[in-house]
């Protein structure tokens, strides 16, 4: 049984009552899809075999639908042919389009890293990092052969770029996936073809990437340092709220509780002077953006962090429902989890123990597969939080702290990659 069925199935519904239903919620919504049932029934039935993986605007009307992820709505597709060979095909034939007509700005071998680097941002939000990980491989080396052979000065630039930008998505999934120090090699890489290329927008988004993970690998003066550097070049209001937002909860992580809600207002300050301004990363969209929800869930870690429980749980509270009810594709379940834990934690530091449990619950549901590094590091100073002496005697704080200690123990980059 797929998992499409396994979801209609839950529900009750026959097929036809399950297209039915997709039907009416494409209406609500706005989306054009064909009005006879019959005409949907043929797309439904290959998803449900395994045949088809449905595209968009299906994929999103399915997930809203059942309430679910993108990436859990159908489990296998058709046997194909082995992976490795249908990459080998499609590098040669953008080698070849690169040979053929070296005189273009923008090759198709370009507008194609371009559009798979969009495609990728946008699904890392509702994705499993491992199940991106080979595709973006294949991007960083269809854009650094070419760099590697010698383009056109005009060329090499733009590629310079693209390149840089799969490499930032390179070092989120490597350090989603347990692997800091080779997700800084990553971030590093980037930032070097952000000099190369003289692209302020990389050079400020490669930087607060460096500074994520060493924020997370339990260097956060760096990583307040970084994000600061990264504050210094010209780049849309957007990067500027994330380098500020990075650097705020990381002031927050050694105490510097006034540098920290200095950096919080700074990035306020930066979503609220937005002249609507982009660069071409955040037009990619997905993980290369840092919209309002993103910002209230650092708000909510920040203030967490620097001791002020009640104004962080409201923040992280306000981020989860953003979550819950925006777009099912924006729907971030990293940052969602994260600032779940952010409300466990504020909840116990003022002995709400049942409250605590109660938000950690769909924490502690997480399959292994999202159960990304950044969440587990999350985790282990509330597991700390609940056996300090006052909680001692309180079996829920002690059944709290076990679960938790169950959920981040079998945590392996082998299990996150399955």
């Amino acid at each position: 049984m797929t998992k499409l069925q396994e979801l209609r199935a839950r529900r009750g519904w026959k097929q036809i009552q399950g297209i039915r239903a997709l039907q009416d919620l494409a209406r609500l919504r706005g989306v054009q899809v064909p009005e006879d049932p019959e005409a949907i029934r043929v797309r439904w039935s290959a998803w449900e075999r395994g045949r088809a993986r449905p595209q968009e605007p299906y994929l999103s009307l399915l997930a809203e639908l059942f309430g679910v992820h993108h990436g859990e709505i159908v489990s296998a597709a058709v046997p194909v042919p082995d992976p490795e060979q249908v990459a080998a095909a499609a590098r040669e034939s953008l080698e070849f389009a690169l040979w053929a007509d070296p005189g273009q700005r923008l090759t198709p071998a370009m507008e194609h890293v371009a559009y798979e680097l969009g495609r990728i941002a946008s699904c890392y939000v509702h994705t499993p990092a491992g199940e991106l990980f080979d595709d973006l491989l294949r991007l960083r080396d269809i854009s650094f052969g070419p760099l590697r052979q010698g383009l056109p000065p005009r060329q090499a630039l733009d590629m310079c770029v693209l390149a840089g930008t799969a490499c930032v998505l390179l070092a989120h999934a490597t350090e989603n996936l347990g692997d800091p120090v080779s997700a800084m090699a990553q971030a590093r890489t980037a930032m070097a073809c952000a000099e190369q290329a003289e692209h302020d927008g990389l050079r400020a988004w490669g930087r607060g990437t460096a500074a994520l993970i060493a924020e997370w690998t339990g260097r956060p003066e760096q990583a307040a340092r970084m994000a600061r550097e990264g504050q210094a070049y010209p780049q849309s209001a957007e990067s500027m709220v994330r380098l500020a937002a990075i650097e705020a909860r990381a002031h927050a992580r050694v105490g510097n509780v006034p540098a920290a809600l200095d950096a919080l207002e700074r990035a306020r300050q930066a979503r609220d002077t937005d002249t609507g301004q982009r660069n071409e990363l955040v037009e990619y969209g997905g993980v290369l953006t840092f919209p309002a929800v993103k910002q209230r869930y650092y708000e909510g870690s920040t203030l967490v962090l620097a001791g002020q429980h009640a104004a962080g749980e409201q923040a992280a509270l306000e981020a989860i429902a953003l979550y819950e009810t925006g777009p099912a594709r924006q729907r971030s379940y990293g940052d969602e989890a994260i600032a779940r834990v952010d409300v466990v934690s504020a909840r116990i530091a003022v002995g709400d123990i049942e409250g605590a449990q109660a938000a950690a619950g769909p924490v502690l549901a997480l399959p292994p597969e999202r159960r990304i590094e950044q969440l587990v590091a999350s985790l282990a100073p509330v597991a700390g939080q609940l056996t300090v002496p006052r909680l001692a005697a309180s079996r829920p704080a002690g059944a709290l702290a076990a679960e938790i200690r169950e959920f981040t123990a079998p945590v392996s980059r082998a299990a996150l990659q399955r």
